[in-house]
């Protein structure tokens, strides 16, 4: 019974000495994917082929499909809704880019349609990503 205590003690102590080490995305795409949700204010996730087959989409284009939107961030200033799917940010597929500065259009999927809203990046914009 003592030796079992003794292991607990211990391993309380390892745990509450132990530095706590916050991770970060392992990849550098979903690295990239942050910037641009938090740049955007909205949060984005890749559009998988179920999505893609049920809006009548290509697969594999790098479109990002939004599943909220801050109020207040340039997503809702934009018009941007979730369900919308980015199609191209400035021309380019929004997979393909990172946080540089950038205000301008953005071409979605809405509605069986292509639509182009214009948004200002609160924290920059687009630019190719390494």
């Amino acid at each position: 019974m003592l030796l079992i205590l003794g292991a607990i003690l211990a391993l309380g102590l390892f745990l509450v000495m132990r530095p706590l080490r916050l991770e970060s995305p392992a990849s550098g795409s979903a690295r990239a994917m942050l910037r641009l949700d938090h740049a955007l204010g909205a949060t984005l996730e890749p559009v998988d082929t179920a999505i893609a087959i049920r809006a009548g989409l290509p697969r594999g284009q790098g479109y990002l499909v939004v599943t909220s939107v801050a109020s207040g961030g340039p997503a809702a200033a934009a018009g941007l809704r979730v369900g919308d799917i980015l199609q191209a940010i400035g021309g380019r597929p929004p997979d393909q880019l990172s946080v540089t500065g950038y205000s301008g259009p953005i071409s979605i999927w809405r509605g069986g349609k292509t639509v182009s809203v214009d948004v200002h990046f609160s924290t920059g914009g687009t630019g190719r990503s390494a």
